[in-house]
This record gives structure tokens, C-alpha cells and sequence, in this order.
């Protein structure tokens, strides 16, 4: 009878700790399996969606206008592929100005989709609930202000060396965050890169409108990132026929910066350490050197480079690197002064 019992006791003790082990198991795989499904977070944000007043005044003649209501099914799909994609989706259907800040300078946001109005005049701003416009340039300040935590602002650079300057230079001048996928549902949002510049990694996919954007998905998705241009159509024979494209001022990522275009070569000089450009024009490109002070010379103070002019002349984007090095350095980007 007493190893009986001991035996009913023993088995019971076994029988508890093996279901306190499976419980654990079941636990520790449904974390790794929460973990791995999430890729990050992503956000869908509702601005100002209220069409104008005679717009309004319009539309009410037939019923009742309820912009929320036309937009559901857009929404829908949204929420639908964000969640497909793997990221945790969280819905803010009163977006503010503040709400926009909080969850871009999370380091875990990687998936943003946007609704709300867009201005003509200033290409990729979003306007909020609040009456608050965010550009392009607002982000620009807050990837900066993200960056600032890790490598210090200009003034903290002044005791580094003047490679390690210059590289935290071209890094502060083209701050921006690193999305995954981007959705703006907002007119003009992609009438140039500004936006795309500001938000996305070098291999993320942003969608957004060249001109007015409807109650429909017809965005477009970004071809090139950070400083791209989508006139590929353009032929290169347009660009040798050209005569002076390149000359004027520029105001650069490297300061303002003057050229003179001279048939098929170009000079000029720009403000950081009293740089002077050289080169010659291959169809739409700028291919030539860079040197600066003190030494004028190669590896620290001269290298390559190529830039791209856009279709209308305004703008240029492209790349530099020090002396013979395989890779890419950095960017080059500007932007003619009328």
C-alpha cells in the first residue's frame, strides 16, 4: 500500500513537471514565432482627407460626403499588404504633426502609409489634422536629429580628422530614414524625389503620385533613390546639343558652387575647402575630378566624379570618391540658382 502510494505520488510529480516543460516550449516557440513575423512596425496615417469647401458644396448635392467612407477600400488594401508583409500595423486615423515625429524616430518603423492632401506648389508635403503642412524638408531636419545620437552634430566634429569631417558631413547632409515601403496617398507626392530622399533605405519601395491622387490606387512606384530622376525617356543627343546647361550657380550638398560650361568641358568651384571641379560632358553626365585645400591631390584631397543633370536643367545628382578607390565615396547633389 505505502509503495503504491509513493509510486501514484512519483507518477504525478513526473506527470506535472513534463506539462510544466511543454507549456515552457510552447511558450519560448510562440515568442520566436511572434519575432520572426514581425519585421518591424508600420503605420497607417490619416491626415486631412476633407475635400474644399466647393468641392464639398458639390458633392453634398448628390448625398452625403464622407471622404473616410470613399477611401475605406484603399485603406483596406493598405492595412491588408502591410500586415501581409510581415509588420505589426497600427491604424491613427487623426494624424497630427507630432504623430509624424513620434513614429519616424522610432528605430523599429519600417512601413508607413499616408492619406491626406498635397500641395502643387511644394512637392511632397502632407497635410495633418491639425492644419500643420510637413515637407520634405521637416524630415530631412528629424533624420538629422536621429543621426545626431550617433555620430554628434557639426560642431562635435571639430577635433576629428579631416576624413573623418568630411565623411560625417556628407552623411549630415543627406540624412534620412531608412523604410522599408512607403505608401503616400497624397497629390504630387512623388512630383519629385524629395520625399523618396528623405524616408526610404537605398533598396526600399516607395509609391506615390506624380500628379493628383484619387479615391483609387493608381500610385506609381519610385524608380531610383535619393536624388534620382525618372526622365530616362530623355535621349542623350539632347543633352550634346545642349549648349551651357551646366553653367551658372548651384547650390550643393558641398556649398554653393559655381560652373562654366565651354563646348564639351566644364569648370568650376565650390565653397568646401575651396573646391575646384574639372571634366567633360558625356551625353546627360558630368564626368571629371574634384580636388580641394590643402594639397589639391590625391587620395585625401582629389578624386573622381560623375554627376547627372535632370531633364530640365535644374537639378543634378551623382557621386564622388576619393582618388582611385573602387567604390563610391558619397553623393553630389544640387540645385541651379535662378
Amino acid at each position: 500500500m505505502k509503495e503504491g502510494s509513493f509510486t501514484s505520488k512519483f507518477s504525478f510529480l513526473a506527470r506535472c513537471i513534463i506539462s510544466l516543460c511543454i507549456i515552457f516550449l510552447v511558450v519560448i516557440m510562440q515568442s520566436n514565432i511572434g519575432s520572426a513575423a514581425s519585421k518591424g512596425k508600420g503605420y497607417i496615417l490619416v491626415g486631412d482627407i476633407n475635400p474644399p469647401w466647393y468641392s464639398q458644396l458639390i458633392r453634398s448635392a448628390f448625398g452625403v460626403v464622407d471622404p473616410y467612407e470613399d477611401l475605406n477600400k484603399v485603406f483596406g488594401q493598405q492595412l491588408k499588404k502591410m500586415k501581409d508583409m510581415g509588420y505589426e500595423v497600427e491604424v491613427i486615423n487623426v494624424a497630427v504633426s507630432s504623430d509624424f515625429r513620434r513614429i519616424l524616430l522610432d528605430p523599429n518603423t519600417k512601413a508607413l502609409a499616408w492619406f491626406g492632401h498635397g500641395d502643387p506648389n511644394i512637392p511632397g508635403s502632407l497635410s495633418c489634422t491639425n492644419g500643420d503642412d510637413i515637407v520634405p524638408g521637416d524630415i530631412a531636419d528629424l533624420a538629422r536629429e536621429a543621426l545626431a545620437k550617433k555620430i554628434g552634430t557639426p560642431d562635435d566634429w571639430k577635433s576629428l580628422s579631416r576624413e573623418e569631417r568630411k565623411k560625417r558631413y556628407e552623411l549630415w547632409q543627406n540624412a534620412h530614414f531608412n523604410l522599408e515601403y512607403a505608401y503616400i496617398h497624397s497629390c504630387y507626392s512623388l512630383k519629385d524625389n524629395s520625399l523618396v530622399d528623405v524616408l526610404m533605405e537605398d533598396d526600399g519601395k516607395f509609391y506615390g503620385y506624380v500628379d493628383k491622387a484619387y479615391l483609387s490606387d493608381s500610385s506609381q512606384l519610385a524608380k531610383s533613390i535619393r536624388g534620382g530622376h525618372r526622365d530616362s525617356e530623355i535621349t542623350k543627343e539632347k543633352y550634346a546639343q545642349a549648349k551651357g546647361v551646366w553653367s551658372g550657380v548651384w547650390t550643393t550638398n558641398w556649398g554653393k558652387m559655381t560652373l562654366v560650361q565651354n563646348g564639351n568641358q566644364v569648370t568650376g568651384e565650390y565653397e568646401h575647402d575651396q573646391g575646384k571641379i574639372t571634366g567633360h560632358i558625356e551625353g546627360n553626365m558630368l564626368i571629371g575630378t574634384w580636388s580641394e585645400h590643402p594639397s589639391y591631390s590625391s587620395p585625401r584631397d582629389a578624386g573622381s566624379v560623375a554627376i547627372t543633370i535632370s531633364a530640365d536643367g535644374s537639378t543634378f545628382s551623382g557621386k564622388w570618391k576619393y582618388g582611385n578607390s573602387e567604390g563610391w565615396s558619397g553623393n553630389w547633389t544640387g540645385t541651379k540658382q535662378q
